[in-house]
C-alpha cells in the first residue's frame, strides 16, 4: 500500500504543477517541474524507505534534511524578492506564491516519503488547483482541472488507506510486525485488485457528488457578491502586449522587428442583424474601439486627442430596425471602458456585466466612440448603429482635423507621393479647402494606390534611423501589417487637404456556422482609415489588400473545422459557466418553479432586504440539498459495501449467513463511538477492550472474539452464543448510555 499511496501522491503532484502551468501559462514550469516530478518518482521506485535526495548525494538522511531545508530557504527568499517587486499587482502575487507552491511540491518529493510528508504534498498540490482557478477560466483549464481533483481524490483515499496501515504497524511490537508484514506479502493477488477497483469506484462516487453538490452550490448563491471574480481574465492584448496582434487604444509604429505572434483566443461573439445589406455582399464588419485623430512624429504614434466630448443619449431620427445595424455583443474579456460596435453608434445598452449603479454608456459626439464604465470582465450589450449618419457642422475650434492641424504631413515625402498619385489619376485637391466634390474619389483613388503597391504581411523591420515609419513602408519597403496600411491612408489624405483619422478594432468576418454570430480572436484585431468626404460625413475605407486579409481572419481546411467546433464547445462554456450571471440564474429558477413562483420568491427577497437575502437563501438550499446527498450515501456506496463485505466473508451462501451474524459488529463499533470510545482504524477489538475500564472492557473483548470467530474461525455461531452477544451489546448499550448521562 506504501507504494501506491506514494505512486498516486507523484501522479497528483505532476497533475497539479501541470495545471497551474496551463493555466499561467508558464511552459518554464510546466516542462521543468513536471519533469522534476518524474524524474523523482523514477528515482523513488530504486530507493526503498530512503528519500531520493539522499539517492542522488549519496549522504545520510540528515545531511540530506539540511539540503532540504537549505532548497526551502531559497525559495523563500526568491518569493520575498519577487513580492517586493511586485507590490500591489494581485495577479503578480498569485502567480508568484503560486509558483513558490510548486517548488515546495518538488522540495517535498525530495525527502523520504512518510504519511506526514505525503499529506504535506497531497495539500500543496490541492493549492496548485485554487491558484489555477484565480488565473485562468478557460474551457481546457476546466477539463484539466476536474482531471487533477479526480486523481487527487483518488491519492487521498490511497493515502487514507496507507495512512491507517503505518499507524497500526507503528503499534505493533516488533514480532508482529514480521508478522503483518509476512501477512502482507502473502496476500491474494484478487484482494489486491479488489482494493484498487474499491479505490477507483468510491473515487467516481466522490467525484460525482462533488461535481453535483459543486454545480448546485454555484447555480443558487448569489451572483455578483463579493467583487468581480471574472475581472481576473482580461483581454491579453488590451494595451499592453508587445510583438503580439491586439487591440491597443494606440498605434505605435517602427517599434521592433520581428514576427508578430497571433493568437486565436476569442474575445467576443457577435451577433448582427443588417437588413440593408447588398444580397450577394460578403459579410464582413468592422468593429470600432479606439478613434486616433493625432499623429505625433517624433513619437511615431497615433493617439486620440483630447477634444472630445461624450453625449448620454443619441436623437435616433425616428430610424427603424431596417435602416440600422443592430449588434448583439458578448465579450470574454475586459478591454477597459471601449464597446465595441459599426460605425455610426446611434444607442449602446448593456443588458449583463454591469456592476451596480447608474448607467454610464456614452458615444461621443465628435467620434463616436462608446465608453462605458462600472463593467464586469465579460459583459453583454447592444448597439444600434447608422452607416449613413452624418453629423452636424462644427467651428474650426472644435475640429481636431481642420487644415490648421494638418500641417504634419503637408510637406515632405508623403506629400509628393500624394500629389503623384493624384496626378497619375487625373485629380487635384486645393489644401485649404475644407471640403470637395471629389473627396470620397481621392480618397479612393489612395485606397486602390495602396492595394496595387504594397503587400501584407506580419514580419516587422525597423526603419532606418531617422526616417519616419510610414515614409518608410510608403517609398521603400512596401511591406507591412494593417497599422501601416491605415497610418498611409490617413497621411497621405491629411498631406492633401482631407480630413482623416485612424481607426483600431477588430474585423468580424468569421462565423460560427451553428449559430450564425461572428467569432472575434485577437488575431482579428485591426486597424483602418475613416475619411471626411462630406462635411460631417465619414467614409470608412480599408486599405489593406482585401485579398490577403480575408487569406488571414478567414482560415480553411481542417484546421479551420476543429478550431470551429473548439470555439463552439468554448462558447458553451463561457455563456453557462464562466458568463453565469444573477439573468441567466433567474431564468433557471422560472424554468423549474414556474414563472409566478420565482416573481414571488423575488418580490418576497426584495421586501426582505434586496439582493443580500439571496446569501441564507441560497447558503440553506445548498446545506440542505448536502444533508439530502449525506442521507443517500448509504444507497450510493451499497455495492461497494456489498464488495467488501465479499471480499471479508466470501461470496458463497454460507459466507453470507456469517456476514448477516456480524452485524452485531457495526452495531459495537457505533456505540462504543457514541460513547467517546471510537476504536481506531490500527486497532484490533480485542486490543482495544484491553485498554477500557471496567466491565466495559470485558463485555467489549468477548463480542471482539465472537466476530474473530465469525470471521477468521469461518464458522457460524450457534444460537445460545449469537443471543449472548446481543445480550452482551444491549447491556454494554445501556451502561455507556447510563454512564454518559451521568
Amino acid at each position: 500500500m506504501r507504494e501506491r499511496a506514494i505512486a498516486a501522491t507523484h501522479r497528483s503532484a505532476f497533475l497539479g504543477v501541470l495545471t497551474y502551468a496551463v493555466a499561467e501559462p508558464n511552459t518554464a514550469l510546466g516542462v521543468i517541474g513536471g519533469a522534476s516530478i518524474v524524474a523523482l518518482a523514477a528515482i523513488q521506485r530504486f530507493a526503498g524507505t530512503a528519500g531520493p535526495i539522499e539517492v542522488l548525494l549519496g549522504t545520510s538522511e540528515r545531511i540530506a534534511r539540511r539540503a532540504i531545508n537549505l532548497l526551502l530557504l531559497l525559495a523563500v527568499l526568491w518569493t520575498l524578492i519577487s513580492l517586493g517587486a511586485a507590490r500591489q499587482d494581485t495577479t503578480q502575487v498569485v502567480s508568484i506564491i503560486s509558483v513558490l507552491v510548486a517548488m515546495l511540491v518538488v522540495i517535498r518529493l525530495l525527502e523520504r516519503k512518510t504519511p506526514r510528508s505525503l499529506a504535506q504534498v497531497l495539500s500543496l498540490s490541492g493549492t496548485l488547483a485554487i491558484g489555477a482557478c484565480l488565473t485562468n477560466v478557460t474551457l481546457a483549464l476546466g477539463a484539466l482541472l476536474i482531471t487533477h481533483l479526480l486523481v487527487l481524490l483518488h491519492a487521498v483515499m490511497t493515502y487514507q488507506v496507507y495512512a491507517a496501515e503505518a499507524q497500526a504497524v507503528e503499534h505493533l511490537d516488533e514480532s508482529d510486525r514480521e508478522v503483518a508484514a509476512s501477512a502482507g506479502d502473502a496476500a491474494p493477488a484478487h484482494r489486491s485488485v479488489r482494493l484498487r477497483h474499491d479505490l477507483v469506484g468510491m473515487t467516481a462516487v466522490g467525484g460525482a457528488l462533488i461535481i453535483v453538490g459543486a454545480s448546485f452550490v454555484f447555480t443558487s448563491l448569489p451572483r455578483g457578491i463579493g467583487g468581480d471574480v471574472s475581472a481576473w481574465q482580461t483581454i491579453q492584448s488590451g494595451g499592453t502586449g508587445r510583438g503580439v496582434v491586439g487591440f491597443r487604444d494606440t498605434v505605435a509604429l517602427g517599434e521592433r522587428s520581428g514576427i508578430l505572434s497571433e493568437s486565436t483566443a476569442v474575445v467576443m461573439e457577435v451577433e448582427i442583424v443588417d437588413r440593408g445589406r447588398e444580397p450577394g455582399r460578403t459579410a464582413s464588419y468592422l468593429l470600432r474601439g479606439a478613434v486616433l485623430d493625432r499623429y505625433d512624429p517624433e513619437q511615431r504614434t497615433w493617439t486620440a486627442s483630447d477634444q472630445r466630448s461624450s453625449s448620454r443619449l443619441t436623437e435616433m431620427r425616428g430610424l427603424s430596425d431596417d435602416d440600422l445595424i443592430v449588434q448583439r455583443i458578448a465579450t470574454r474579456g475586459s478591454a477597459g471602458d471601449r464597446l465595441f460596435g459599426v460605425y455610426a453608434p446611434m444607442s449602446v445598452e448593456v443588458t449583463a456585466g454591469r456592476r451596480r449603479g447608474r448607467p454610464t454608456e456614452s458615444i461621443s459626439v465628435l467620434t463616436r466612440e462608446i465608453t462605458a464604465s462600472d463593467l464586469n470582465a465579460r459583459v453583454r450589450y447592444e448597439i444600434r448603429s447608422d452607416p449613413t449618419l452624418v453629423l452636424p457642422p462644427r467651428a474650426d475650434g472644435d475640429d481636431v482635423s481642420a487644415p490648421q492641424t494638418l500641417r504634419t504631413f503637408a510637406e515632405g515625402a508623403i506629400a509628393d507621393e500624394a500629389r503623384r498619385v493624384l496626378d497619375d489619376a487625373g485629380l487635384s485637391r486645393d489644401f485649404e479647402a475644407r471640403h470637395t466634390p471629389d473627396d470620397f474619389t481621392i480618397a479612393r483613388a489612395f485606397q486602390n494606390h495602396l492595394w496595387r503597391t504594397c503587400s501584407y504581411t506580419i514580419e516587422q523591420e525597423m526603419p532606418p534611423p531617422d526616417t519616419d515609419p510610414i515614409e518608410y513602408f510608403l517609398l521603400e519597403r512596401r511591406e507591412g501589417h494593417c497599422e501601416y496600411f491605415a497610418s498611409a491612408m490617413a497621411s497621405m489624405c491629411r498631406a492633401v487637404g482631407l480630413n482623416a483619422r485612424v481607426v483600431a478594432g477588430y474585423v468580424a468576418t468569421e462565423r460560427n456556422p451553428a449559430s450564425g454570430a461572428f467569432i472575434v480572436r485577437e488575431s482579428h484585431a485591426h486597424a483602418w482609415t475613416e475619411v471626411e468626404v462630406a462635411p460631417g460625413q465619414w467614409s470608412t475605407f480599408d486599405a489593406s489588400p482585401p485579398s490577403e486579409l480575408e487569406m488571414l481572419h478567414r482560415p480553411s481546411g481542417w484546421r479551420a473545422s476543429v478550431r470551429r467546433w473548439r470555439d463552439q464547445i468554448e462558447s458553451i462554456w463561457v455563456n453557462n459557466v464562466i458568463g453565469f450571471d444573477s439573468d441567466r440564474q433567474a431564468q433557471i429558477v422560472s424554468a423549474t418553479l414556474g414563472t409566478r413562483t420565482s416573481e414571488r420568491i423575488e418580490n418576497w427577497a426584495m421586501r426582505a432586504g434586496g439582493e443580500a437575502i439571496w446569501i441564507p437563501v441560497g447558503i440553506v438550499g445548498a446545506l440542505m440539498f448536502m444533508v439530502g446527498v449525506w442521507r443517500m450515501r448509504a444507497v450510493l456506496l451499497a455495492p461497494m459495501r456489498r464488495r467488501r463485505q465479499e471480499s471479508v466473508f466470501g461470496d458463497d451462501e454460507e459466507s453470507a449467513r456469517r456476514a448477516h451474524q456480524a452485524a452485531f459488529y457495526r452495531r459495537l463499533l457505533d456505540t462504543l463511538a457514541r460513547a467517546g470510545h471510537a476504536k481506531p482504524d490500527w486497532a484490533g477489538p480485542v486490543a482495544h477492550a484491553r485498554g477500557l475500564e471496567g466491565p466495559t472492557s470485558a463485555s467489549v473483548e468477548h463480542l471482539g472474539r465472537l466476530y474473530y470467530e465469525i470471521r477468521f474461525g469461518r464458522r457460524l455461531l450457534e444460537a445460545d452464543e449469537l443471543d449472548r452477544a446481543h445480550e452482551l451489546l444491549d447491556g454494554l448499550t445501556e451502561s455507556l448510555r447510563a454512564s454518559h448521562a451521568r
